[in-house]
């Protein structure tokens, strides 16, 4: 942090230690019916990382280098409204593990946006009609970027 603001640069820290995990209440909470629902933080901060990715340059970094930053990327690329043609490239690691971790957080993608409520769609300027289909194009393109 103390870098970043040394060298005039927007600091935000999303922290997505525990994000794997389905009952961290930070990120999701299962309802009565065990249903699972996205929490009001967890799109708050997506929104938050979303303006600063939108206003500038931006450096995405996790600090354990476990898998974080290419959900981070992957996030942007699916949910951000203005990142339409930013397909990310997944880490360099062989094709194989690449490829596994692309289709992981692709279905971890799909889950939140069905755990979303119709008000964290909108703050985040979703499309809630036609989603899957957008949805299943920037697929496409991600694997065929991340395969050349």
């Amino acid at each position: 942090k103390s870098k970043c603001e040394n060298n005039n640069i927007k600091y935000f820290n999303f922290p997505l230690d525990n994000f794997f995990n389905l009952d961290d209440k930070r990120f999701f909470y299962r309802d009565s019916d065990n249903k699972l629902n996205t929490s009001n933080y967890f799109v708050e901060q997506l929104s938050e990382m979303f303006k600063i990715i939108n206003s500038n340059s931006t450096y995405m970094a996790c600090e354990y280098g476990v898998d974080r930053t290419n959900i981070g990327i992957m996030l942007n690329y699916f949910f951000n409204e203005k990142n339409d043609n930013n397909i990310p490239a997944i880490l360099n690691w062989e094709d194989e593990r690449k490829n596994n971790i692309v289709n992981r957080n692709i279905n971890r993608i799909k889950n939140i946006y069905k755990a979303m409520t119709k008000s964290q769609k909108e703050k985040l300027a979703l499309k809630e009609g036609n989603f899957f289909e957008i949805f299943q194009t920037k697929i496409k393109k991600l694997h065929t970027e991340n395969h050349e």
